[in-house]
């Protein structure tokens, strides 16, 4: 008797895993731009302005960020849907594998950046979290979505842009300015070492005040380190004498 009982209850439990195991997985939404929000915490005007600035970080480090909003997961691992949107919109230089998607599942109430292998070392999962729970949860608690969405991705592009670019031309120009250390730290390691730091920090100040959106001209901003690079080699190492010329042999004294 206790058998017959049994059979039907486990034939309706097997039933049960069985359409829940086949059940479809949530579509990965199609890519629209670097901000896709399907779930509507977002002005036109916000995502413009937001689109604006992720286009113009990816211009200056070749690093990309996107942002995808849904309302519900229907049931899914954030971390498994992380991973198919990251495969099926494939975001970041190709060989570098440098994008970072922020992923926000408003009803669920979860969150995720998922991050390319190319970036892993500069956003790791413990600063990928401080930025969540920092600036993105408590913007959310206070129902301004829009807001958190905006504090996540700054955390995250603030974190990646201290960096710099890591792209096929990531020398953007800057080749001349590493001579330039050599010729100011008198041609020795540890001079060229503390000439690089001062040029870098020039260069670093230049990002800075871009990611911040100073009011001052983007050509200002980048002149800043070739202004840096002309006075200390022009003005402080005015005597050095250069290398061989037009042919004739450079003889030391």
């Amino acid at each position: 008797m206790k058998r017959r009982l049994y059979r039907p209850l486990l034939a309706s439990i097997v039933f049960v895993l069985l359409v829940t195991s086949l059940a479809a997985p949530l579509d990965v939404p199609p890519l629209k731009g670097r901000v896709n929000d399907y779930a509507g915490v977002m002005s036109q005007e916000q995502i413009r302005s937001l689109e604006t600035r992720l286009a113009q970080f990816e211009q200056e480090t070749g690093h990309q960020v996107a942002v995808l909003a849904v309302p519900t997961l229907e049931g899914e691992d954030i971390e498994g849907f992380g991973i198919r949107v990251a495969e099926s919109w494939k975001i970041g230089k190709k060989g570098f594998d440098n994008g970072v998607i922020l992923l926000v599942a408003i009803k669920d109430r979860r969150l995720r950046l998922e991050v390319g292998y190319g970036l892993e070392g500069v956003l790791p999962d413990a600063i990928a979290k401080t930025i969540i729970s920092n600036y993105i949860v408590p913007r959310f608690r206070a129902q301004d979505y829009a807001g958190g969405i905006v504090a996540g991705v700054g955390g995250a592009y603030f974190t990646l842009g201290s960096t710099g670019s890591f792209v096929q031309d990531m020398t953007a120009g800057r080749g001349f300015i590493g001579l330039a250390a050599m010729i100011f730290g008198a041609w020795t390691p540890i001079g060229a070492f503390l000439a690089s730091l001062v040029f870098g920090f020039a260069d670093a100040l230049q990002a800075r005040l871009s990611i911040l959106n100073i009011a001052l001209p983007s050509e200002f901003l980048l002149m800043g380190p070739y202004l840096v690079t002309i006075v200390v080699v022009a003005g402080l190492v005015g005597r050095v004498r250069a290398p061989a010329a037009d042919g004739r042999p450079y003889d030391k004294e």
